[in-house]
């Protein structure tokens, strides 16, 4: 089996090119061909990272955003399309001006959890809606020094660590929403941000559970944004799933454009690189076969 992907940004392909569908999932993707996994749900991931994809990988290496996917199967010629359209509203990246370098997609097993006011675009108040604080000596304020957007969150502390977050799936020992917090345990999560800070060895996101936290690595104070992921397999004994930023030691930072996806498996992933301003509408195409492609 092997399959082409191809990227059709306002209507005009500027990319086809051979994914690689995972040793993992080459089985699974053999039953979508054959018309066996009706109920099967994929989404389609976009990143900007670097790398070469391959057979063994593992997820992309720096995505931006994940939706589900449409498919439709052919008995007759022995093919599978998966079509997802990252349109004018999904994700609003590049609203600054500066279109998105896209470098990679893949198509996975499992979705994006839902975020409340993940792009800090919302402030009717202090916190911002759906956030929350935490932490003597915290303070919270509206930045515009935007990843993206027009708005961010600056958070700032005195010296004891302080936190911004929010809850997923209910709040501390109520499940709620769908999926709940209770629906992803056993599943490893991820936890992306980019941050912003001039001081190294402060700023980090974190994930949290209520049976232990997990947290990404330091910002390295730089002065720019840095994309920062932390990573956690939810315990069976979770009564909240928690994601946010904290900072360690005195100083600020700013958080913008959250996102917490279901790690999943890869089924396929492939290069697809072009450029996506905030009003273009990027379509991408996965055309898997059953006979190789050469």
């Amino acid at each position: 089996m092997s399959g082409l992907i191809k990227v059709l940004v306002n209507g005009k392909q500027v990319v086809e090119s051979v994914n690689s569908l995972t040793n993992m999932y080459r089985n699974t993707v053999a039953k979508l061909l054959a018309g066996e996994a009706s109920n099967f749900l994929p989404y389609c991931a976009i990143g900007i990272g670097s790398g070469t994809p391959g057979p063994d990988s593992v997820g992309l290496a720096d995505e931006i955003y994940r939706l589900p996917v449409t498919y439709r199967f052919s008995m007759l010629s022995y093919y599978t399309r998966f079509s997802t359209m990252f349109n004018v509203i999904t994700p609003p990246l590049g609203d600054t001006g500066s279109p998105i370098a896209v470098t990679e997609a893949g198509l996975f097993t499992a979705g994006q959890l839902s975020m409340e006011n993940a792009s800090f675009e919302d402030w009717g108040g202090t916190p911002p809606a759906s956030w929350f604080t935490s932490g003597d000596g915290v303070s919270l304020a509206k930045s515009i020094d935007a990843y993206d957007g027009t708005a961010a969150a600056y958070l700032g502390g005195t010296g004891s660590e302080v936190h911004m977050g929010q809850y997923i799936g209910g709040s501390p020992g109520t499940p709620t929403g769908t999926p709940t917090y209770v629906d992803i345990i056993g599943q490893t999560i991820d936890f992306v941000a980019p941050v912003k800070c001039g001081s190294a060895n402060i700023a980090r996101v974190y994930i949290t559970d209520g049976a232990g936290t997990a947290v990404s690595s330091y910002h390295s104070g730089g002065s720019a944004y840095e994309r920062l992921r932390a990573s956690r397999l939810v315990s069976d004994d979770a009564d909240r799933f928690e994601v946010g930023m904290m900072l360690t030691g005195a100083g600020s930072a700013i958080i913008d454009w959250a996102l917490a996806t279901q790690r999943g498996d890869v089924l396929a992933i492939g290069s697809a690189s072009f450029s996506k301003g905030s009003h273009d509408a990027a379509l991408i195409q996965w055309d898997i076969f059953q006979e190789e492609i050469t």
